[in-house]
């Protein structure tokens, strides 16, 4: 009995970690990540999708950051573009 619990275990927790991950996403949310679950297949997905989040999150701020600079300086223009 224990078995199969650890074998439907084994097969809903990586659906579920997918699932959410792209709720996530679709939710444009990048601060979340996962924590490593100690399989190695799923760590190597929860490392990955951490990394993309990460750089998702880094790209993110590169654009607001350019943004309002691009504000600024059109504030600041005594010429209208």
């Amino acid at each position: 009995m224990a078995l199969g619990g650890a074998l439907v275990r084994a097969l809903f927790v990586p659906l579920e970690l997918i699932r959410t991950g792209a709720e996530l996403l679709g939710e444009k949310d990048f601060t979340t990540t996962f924590r490593e679950v100690g399989q190695p297949e799923m760590d190597a997905l929860v490392g990955v999708y951490n990394q993309m989040v990460l750089r998702l999150r880094e790209e993110r701020l590169k654009l607001e950051e350019q943004n309002l600079f691009l504000e600024k300086l059109l504030a600041a223009s005594p010429a209208g573009v």
